[in-house]
């Protein structure tokens, strides 16, 4: 059995193609189920800039085709616009991506924190879904496990810049004084929560939450020394405020141009920012068309993340290292698990010879004392050991199916996956 990954992420393609890829997290166990019409092993999850599929190959059923339709079908995205931007691991290269994605290591911003939180509510879903196969949850649970020992033993993360973060550094740029802007963060997510808390940090002079759950907006403001508007309230809001940033989860724009354009008809010349955050994306590419209007998405935030890379360089390089030992576990836990019933079959046949031939060795010997029939015991055993060592190093060295065949046909095992 082979893994392989495919799936897209900001590298391989861009927002416009994401965003009609990407799972809202109210679809994910109904995404599982289509992925299971497609694949027969199989796990998706994705985050606002990636979305990937793991799954369980042999050579008699192959998963990449499976998983290609998956992505066209549930995404409606014409193949020969998605499939050139896809990506394709398998084993080794596919372990290493995603312990690569939970450490922070292949995010927009390197060491955001964001993604690890993402990939255990997924592992959480996945866990409730009895049919969900045990090998690809276990991959799951060690990419976790790694990235919390990444966050651990390296400053990866410290100070890094989220997403969220990310776009405040933007807002800098267009607003040297934050102490004077005020703040509407259209979302009550975890993202929004991030950038509320990251525009506070930054001494805005007031945030505003608006979400179409009221509830949920009045919680996330009266946490954070903002105020909740409800959500009929989106154009009067925008026009008193300097910095928008988009994060909801909606699956459709919410700001519309004839919104923004109004909107910024009463900020006198001054500049109106927004930025999404989004995927898919909360506002329509069609305000870049004000003049005092300027919108950043996810992709343009890729300047920002090109910084941060450059200053973490040291703490990338103990990160990956991390990464490359943790694969290499993993991979010998996976190649001893593919040989695990061929050894002990082999082991249980030699112990069965062992044991029937010293009987009857010891039936001629009747004069035998027991200490001397006990070193015929250690003996007999020590050789068996011995002799099968070989073998057994052989068949934990090399995981294909030829290799462990070989092995089972040259001792004539009767082996049962």
């Amino acid at each position: 059995m082979q893994l392989v990954a495919v799936g897209l992420n900001h590298e391989t393609a861009p927002v416009e193609v994401r965003e009609r890829v990407a799972i809202p997290a109210a679809r994910f166990k109904e995404a599982v189920s289509a992925l299971a019409e497609h694949v027969s092993h199989g796990i998706v999850f994705s985050t606002c800039n990636r979305t990937e599929v793991y799954a369980l190959e042999d050579q008699a059923s192959p998963a990449v085709p499976g998983i290609e339709r998956f992505f066209c079908d549930y995404s409606g995205v014409a193949e020969a616009e998605l499939l050139p931007r896809l990506f394709h691991k398998r084993q080794e290269q596919a372990v290493k991506h995603l312990f690569r994605v939970a450490s922070g290591l292949e995010s927009l911003i390197v060491g955001e924190y964001e993604v690890l939180g993402q990939l255990r509510h997924v592992l959480v879903e996945l866990e409730s879904i009895h049919s969900v196969d045990l090998l690809l949850l276990n991959l799951l649970r060690q990419a976790v496990r790694v990235g919390r020992r990444v966050r651990t033993e390296t400053a990866i993360s410290k100070n890094a810049a989220s997403v969220s973060s990310a776009a405040v550094e933007v807002a800098r740029k267009v607003f040297p004084d934050l102490a004077r802007c005020g703040v509407l963060v259209i979302g009550a997510g975890e993202a929004g929560k991030l950038a509320v808390k990251a525009l506070l940090n930054a001494h805005v002079s007031r945030v505003a939450v608006i979400s179409r759950s009221l509830e949920r907006a009045s919680e996330l403001a009266g946490s954070l020394g903002g105020i909740a508007l409800p959500f009929h309230q989106l154009k009067e809001a925008l026009s008193g405020t300097d910095i928008v940033v988009c994060c909801t989860g909606s699956p459709h724009f919410v700001l519309e141009p004839a919104a923004v354009g109004e909107a910024s008809q009463c900020h006198n010349g001054s500049p109106l920012l927004i930025i999404d955050i989004a995927v898919p994306r909360d506002v329509d590419p069609g305000v870049r068309g004000f003049d005092n209007v300027m919108l950043y998405d996810i992709d343009d935030l890729e300047g920002v993340a090109r910084t941060n890379r450059s200053l973490r360089q040291g703490e990338v390089a103990k990160a990956s290292a991390i990464v490359d030992e943790e694969v290499s576990r993993f991979m010998a836990w996976w190649k001893s698990r593919l040989a695990m019933p061929v050894i002990t079959s082999l082991l249980d046949k030699a112990e069965a010879i062992r044991a029937e031939q010293l009987e009857r060795a010891l039936k001629g010997m009747p004069v035998l004392s027991a200490e001397d029939r006990a070193r015929l015991e250690v003996m007999s055993k020590s050789l068996v050991q011995k002799m099968l060592h070989g073998p057994i190093s052989f068949v934990k060295a090399n995981d294909s199916r030829d290799s462990i065949q070989m092995v089972r046909d040259m001792f004539g095992l009767d082996v049962t996956e």
